[in-house]
């Protein structure tokens, strides 16, 4: 049993390997972020994890995207699969979204992306989740990309009894690419 799981393990890790990608990481005032994401075109990975402080609230999700080079600008779009702790609940949801991505130059960027899941793409007593940023990066020299921003994360449970904000504010991040 040992053995087929690690075989599963490996083989989903696999395009990790082959693909490039880069690890970031976003501070904001009342939350942090831990990123992966493919890089270049065709088909990519993206793993997330955003803990809020003041709450505990966390999320983590696993993504897969198609993304399409049009000059100096990239569309991609995708889904997630997110695990949701939020107020001691744990929830699921399948967001649906996008991100374009804009180059400037050499060193520079603008992105925006979003991905959002409504009760119909989440567990039983998630009515909306949603999550968003826009943002600069400036790429000093590679590998290292620093960026600034603003991301915002809610959750909303079934019935409108709360709407919980895992992220609303401005951030600043920093990625390695490989």
């Amino acid at each position: 049993m040992q053995s087929r799981l690690l075989a599963v393990v490996a083989l989903a890790a696999m395009p990790l390997v082959s693909h490039a990608g880069g690890l970031g990481v976003q501070v904001g005032e009342n939350y942090q972020s831990l990123s992966y994401a493919s890089s270049g075109a065709g088909l990519g990975l993206s793993a997330d994890y955003l803990h809020r402080d003041s709450r505990d609230d966390q999320t983590l999700s696993l993504g897969a995207g198609f993304s399409l080079p049009l000059g100096p600008v990239m569309l991609t779009a995708g889904a997630k699969l997110s695990y949701l702790d939020v107020a001691g609940r744990n929830e699921w949801a399948v967001p649906v979204g996008g991100r374009i991505g804009m180059s400037l130059g050499q060193s520079f960027g603008v992105y925006a992306q979003g991905y959002a899941a409504s009760n119909g793409m989440a567990s039983g007593n998630i009515h909306q989740y949603q999550d968003g940023e826009i943002g600069a990066s400036f790429t000093p020299f590679k590998p290292l990309t620093v960026s600034a921003g603003y991301r915002y994360s809610d959750v909303e449970l079934a019935g409108g009894s709360w709407k919980r904000k895992l992220a609303d504010g401005p951030f600043v991040g920093a990625a390695l690419s490989f």
